[in-house]
């Protein structure tokens, strides 16, 4: 989604984040998404973003065939909130954020397919290293809707896109949302997770009530970062956003060329995989108005940019070396 002018203003920030600037360009499909208001196409609808609220929540499948991504989208322009998901293997640091919170399990939903990695001492992901989101819905309750993001082309332990209204987390899918409770939520992430996007406001039983996170999953393989792909053995989210911010580049720009011109999915080619901070601003056009022969010029000037980027990123790990 990255124009020549956005590059001019969005230069690379190294710091002991290994974070960038945000450029205009990501904010503006956020803005739009939200100015939507709601989602055309709904792969399922139903659902709770927080309790006692209305079942106004959906899982959007409005760019699943020209972008390949799925998102959470509520009505009149609300997206997700944020609450903390403590399952799984809690090895240190457990420093009692995640508290004792009756819900919390001993698994998630992704341990097998950890497992399958056989990385020694790792039987499941950790809330507190592991930045994993919880996306889709299961349960036999009849007030339960359930959704398995895998029959849309979703695969385990793969890249979702987390978006707030001041930052970026890049995290992996996780979990799913079990059927314990008498109706199915959205909205739900790692306390790694929520450390990255919103520091001490959030703790295992302290939630981001807005509902302004949008949280997006992508399809195919080329959005796992598989075994070898991060550091699953990372003794705390730092290390962990670290290992995996190098396959960022390279993820983002075949993500480029799945796209076959669009525009959306260029965001990766700049997100490094963990916290990344949108510390200026610059308007950028919304890009479903502008005319054909301009949309295909962003298309070609974005495709440039990621492979740019991808190429600078490469050359800077080489020089560590």
């Amino acid at each position: 989604m990255y124009s020549k002018i956005a590059l001019a203003t969005s230069t690379l920030l190294v710091t002991g984040s290994t974070a960038i600037d945000i450029p205009a360009n990501i904010k503006t499909f956020y803005n739009n998404v939200v100015a939507q208001g709601d989602c055309k196409t709904k792969l399922a609808s139903g659902l709770y973003s927080y309790k006692d609220g209305p079942p106004d929540w959906s899982y959007c499948g409005d760019h699943l065939q020209d972008y390949g991504i799925i998102y959470i989208q509520g009505q009149q322009g609300q997206l997700a909130n944020m609450d903390i998901d403590c399952d799984g293997q809690q090895r240190e640091p457990n420093n009692g954020r995640c508290g004792h919170n009756p819900s919390d399990q001993s698994m998630t939903a992704m341990r097998d397919y950890l497992q399958a990695y056989q990385i020694p001492g790792i039987t499941d992901l950790n809330t507190y290293v592991h930045p994993y989101i919880v996306f889709g819905n299961s349960g036999t309750n009849p007030h339960n809707v359930p959704f398995d993001p895998r029959d849309h082309g979703v695969q385990p332990l793969s890249i979702v896109l987390v978006v707030t209204p001041d930052n970026l987390v890049c995290g992996i899918w996780g979990d799913t949302n079990g059927g314990e409770r008498d109706a199915s939520f959205v909205g739900e992430s790692a306390l790694a997770t929520g450390e990255l996007a919103f520091g001490d406001e959030v703790n295992g039983t302290v939630s981001h009530e807005a509902n302004d996170v949008l949280y997006i999953a992508f399809t195919g393989a080329d959005a796992v970062p598989g075994k070898n792909g991060a550091d699953w053995a990372a003794d705390t989210k730092e290390d962990f956003a670290a290992s995996i911010a190098t396959q960022c580049a390279t993820l983002g720009t075949a993500l480029a060329r799945r796209a076959n011109g669009t525009v959306i999915v260029r965001i990766l080619s700049l997100v490094r995989l963990g916290s990344v901070h949108n510390r200026k601003t610059v308007a950028g056009p919304a890009i479903a108005q502008e005319p054909l022969a301009r949309r295909m010029l962003i298309a070609v000037t974005t495709w440039l940019a990621s492979v740019e980027i991808a190429g600078r990123l490469n050359n800077g790990r080489q020089s560590m070396k």
